[in-house]
């Protein structure tokens, strides 16, 4: 199965720019919703992502199962599915929203180029190909 995100000002972090916009209805744009969720007591976890069109109509998305981990990963890898799923289908303007603030505070403020954490450095090696993008927290 296969299921996509928004943000508030505009930074720039060297050769990267984010702008950060309040969520709006802008042509061309596709918005990607996805989350991961932690069920301790069933030591596994669950990623998912839905890519609707501006007027809220839905695209397609994506499920997965995964092994048990800590869930800033586990949100990373729903960040890190979605953008290569947006790419593999064309999608090169994109609304993210992710509900981790601080996940996404990491990936804007920088560093994560340089992270050990491999999804972070996949999702900025992704974000600096050329497509349009904008990116908040629901918790931000």
């Amino acid at each position: 199965m296969d299921f996509a995100l928004d943000a508030a000002s505009v930074m720039s972090l060297g050769f990267m720019q984010f702008e950060i916009v309040p969520s709006q209805r802008r042509f061309g744009w596709i918005k990607l919703n996805m989350d991961g969720v932690v069920s301790p007591s069933r030591s596994f976890a669950s990623i998912g992502g839905v890519f609707r069109y501006m007027n809220g109509s839905w695209l397609c998305g994506f499920l997965m199962r995964l092994g048990e981990d800590i869930i800033f990963k586990v949100e990373a890898k729903a960040i890190l599915k979605g953008l290569n799923l947006a790419w593999d289908k064309g999608f090169r303007q994109l609304e993210l929203e992710c509900d981790n603030a601080l996940l996404v505070e990491t990936i804007l403020v920088g560093g994560v180029a340089d992270s050990n954490m491999t999804e972070l450095r996949l999702i900025y090696r992704l974000l600096n190909w050329n497509w349009k993008y904008s990116s908040y927290s629901k918790n931000s």
